[in-house]
């Protein structure tokens, strides 16, 4: 009987692995101190996934094809639980006022207080928490209930300043083949 494939590892290509591994322990990453001249780490994130930071650098000199893609232009999103709707807000506000900020706090359609912030080589990272009332707690609400879809979350979403770019919305335009 043949294995079956398990994902275990989330692998991420940052530019400056001290900036990026300040704003993955500030999700709860415990990465080893003493780490940020490293061009490699991991960080166990439980139920036997792992979190990998690699950089550029340390994966040319692996001699990694790694494309001509720019770190975080890839089509990968990082999801944190938050343990209230209210730590979604205040950790937004203090990743916005790094410059890290995407999507302001808002309460989806799917009864989850969500937030979109990018790390620091723009890789996107959401941050949820269920909104067990249903009443929300922002005054930004996507539209919630009999009436609300998950398709009027995404007409929201998309509305918003920045266009809504990033892991929901999809791609326009011609997409880019390795080795071209």
């Amino acid at each position: 009987m043949p294995a079956t494939p398990t994902v275990d590892a989330i692998g991420v290509v940052v530019t400056d692995m001290a900036r990026s591994l300040s704003f993955y322990r500030r999700l709860g990453c415990d990465f080893p101190e003493g780490a940020e001249s490293e061009g490699h780490v991991t960080a166990e994130l439980g139920g036997g996934v792992r979190l990998m930071l690699d950089t550029v650098q340390s994966l040319e000199e692996m001699s990694f094809d790694i494309g001509d893609e720019e770190p975080g232009h890839g089509w990968m999103t990082l999801a944190v639980r938050c343990g209230c709707p209210g730590e979604v807000d205040s950790l937004y506000a203090e990743l916005a006022a790094q410059g890290l900020g995407r999507v302001e706090p808002f309460d989806a359609v799917w009864g989850q207080r969500y937030a979109c912030v990018r790390d620091p080589d723009g890789s996107h990272v959401d941050l949820y928490a269920p909104v067990e009332d249903g009443a929300g707690v922002g005054s930004n609400r996507a539209g919630r209930g009999a009436a609300g879809s998950l398709r009027s979350g995404y007409a929201w979403l998309a509305a918003q300043p920045d266009g809504g770019r990033g892991p929901i919305r999809r791609r326009r335009g011609r997409r880019r083949s390795r080795g071209s």
